[in-house]
């Protein structure tokens, strides 16, 4: 009895011993993975944003690059966590809440203390918050259940940007068409933020194409107080590519253009001994006795900026014979990249700022085409896949109290097709059917303008600019033009 009860005792001490040795071997990854967890809490308490008129994920991407290129933020020390388990998660929370400081301190860390091969693609985002976008295109591994997919769309096109801008255009190509597929409908990222760190880091090529976009989406009067920085930017970003790129004889005229000192100064209203004959008649009463006619543009704004600078043509009075009135304005092109020439997309991919589908989604029927030199048409191809093309751009702000917006953009149809240039609107103004059109392009194998204006309803808050294909044949588009008509009485502003 008592040999048994020792052996009981035997078989308890040996048990305990057991689980203290196990406890002693556990404890430590139990007690990491408890640090872990916290960590994890902690950072997914920090996700909320304020709210903001574009999509949260938007604005953390605008946020975190201030956070990487802001003085200030660059003086505050980021803490690191206390468990390594933590690392990638607490930074990959860090870029949901836009603290891309943060999120690239805790990726270098991680490469210091060589647990990257651990963590799917932490090398890839480093490379990214580090803005070499190509070496991040390179390392990202594609996931089963991917994270961030816009924000990588975007990271893809800077990429592809950047070979466009060294001329290896077969290569911008791939990337294009990766960035076309992940960020889907919505387009690459916008904002402010990304330009400063490019102009500190001397990129003036990119940060001028980041600067363009951007400028889009902004209320006009607020977008037109950058004008003069953008010009500055523009005209150094052209002499950097010309460098670049000696050859490209469009680069090289857009950089002659705006190296003029006559482009884009300011003219005081001038009277006329003739009447004119504008580029873009449109007929408008603005009142007290004054038609606007229409107006000039130079197709190099659209190319190469969202800045318009435009001479409007006025019918004054109503005596003969009549006087006619010249004056010169720069406004805000709310379409975005109306010249389709803001990136070398290759066939079957959307154009920055044209990414909203109206009716198929088979995009092999989309391409552009140089159908006279340097003369760049965005194609809808509805005939070879058998079913109606259409393209929406960006959304742009519509200022209250803006009495009118002009539309005009160049069309080319041929076998059957036709081409409606329109605009859809979004707001709370109720409209049963919110979208309207110019009167649609029918004559074949010609080139013809379209024109005409729209007054936005009230609560109206913002607008997209349509291109519509019949489900037959070939249409294709240039020069796609929306903007609030400015007070002319002022005669011209300061650029």
């Amino acid at each position: 009895m008592r040999r048994k009860r020792t052996q009981v005792l035997v078989l308890v001490l040996v048990g305990a011993l057991a689980a203290l040795v196990m406890l002693i071997l556990v404890a430590p990854h139990v007690y990491a993975e408890l640090v872990a967890n916290i960590e994890r809490v902690r950072a997914l308490r920090g996700l909320d944003l304020p709210l903001h008129e574009r999509s949260l994920d938007e604005a953390a991407w605008d946020a975190g690059w201030h956070s990487l290129c802001s003085p200030q933020e660059a003086a505050t020390p980021v803490p690191l966590p206390a468990s390594d388990r933590a690392l990638e998660f607490s930074a990959l929370a860090s870029i949901d809440r836009g603290d891309y400081a943060t999120a690239l301190a805790v990726l270098r860390h991680l490469a210091d203390v060589g647990a990257t091969g651990k963590e799917p693609n932490a090398l890839a985002y480093k490379a990214a918050l580090e803005m070499d976008w190509v070496a991040a295109a390179e390392a990202y591994a594609p996931q089963d259940t991917p994270r961030h997919e816009r924000w990588w769309g975007t990271v893809f096109y800077l990429a592809a940007q950047q070979r466009m801008f060294e001329g290896e255009l077969d290569e911008a190509a791939g990337l294009y068409r990766r960035a076309d597929v992940a960020y889907g409908v919505h387009g690459p990222y916008l904002g402010f933020g990304l330009v400063e760190c490019l102009i500190q880091r001397g990129r003036s090529m990119e940060a001028w194409d980041a600067y363009r976009r951007a400028l889009v989406v902004v209320p006009p009067k607020e977008a037109l107080s950058h004008l003069g920085r953008f010009d500055e930017l523009r005209l150094e970003a052209l002499r950097a590519w010309q460098g670049q790129q000696p050859e490209n004889e469009q680069v090289a005229h857009w950089l002659a253009y705006y190296e003029d000192e006559r482009q884009g100064k300011t003219a005081d209203p001038e009277m006329l001994d003739v009447e004119p004959v504008p580029m873009v008649p449109v007929e408008l009463d603005l009142g007290g006795g004054r038609t606007l006619l229409g107006f000039d543009y130079h197709v190099e704004d659209l190319e190469t900026g969202p800045f318009m600078s435009a001479d409007f043509y006025l019918r004054e009075g109503a005596e003969e014979p009549a006087r006619y009135r010249r004056v010169r304005q720069v406004v805000l092109n709310q379409a975005a990249n109306g010249a389709f020439a803001w990136d070398a997309v290759p066939d079957g991919v959307r154009p920055v700022g044209w990414h909203g589908l109206v009716y198929s989604r088979n995009l092999t029927g989309l391409y552009r085409e140089e159908m006279a030199p340097d003369e760049e048409w965005l194609c809808m191809d509805a005939g070879s896949i058998q079913d109606a093309l259409g393209m929406q751009s960006v959304l742009a702000v519509v200022p209250r109290g803006e009495p009118v917006y002009l539309q005009s953009g160049q069309a080319y149809v041929t076998g059957g097709s036709s081409l409606a240039e329109g605009r859809r609107w979004f707001g709370t103004d109720g409209a049963l059917y919110p979208y309207t059109y110019l009167d649609g392009v029918h004559l074949q194998d010609q080139v013809q303008s379209v024109s005409g204006f729209w007054i936005p309803d009230d609560g109206i808050e913002q607008v997209a600019v349509w291109l519509l294909s019949g489900k037959v044949g070939r249409a294709c588009a240039r020069n796609v033009v929306l903007f609030a008509v400015p007070d002319l009485s002022l005669g011209s502003m300061p650029r």
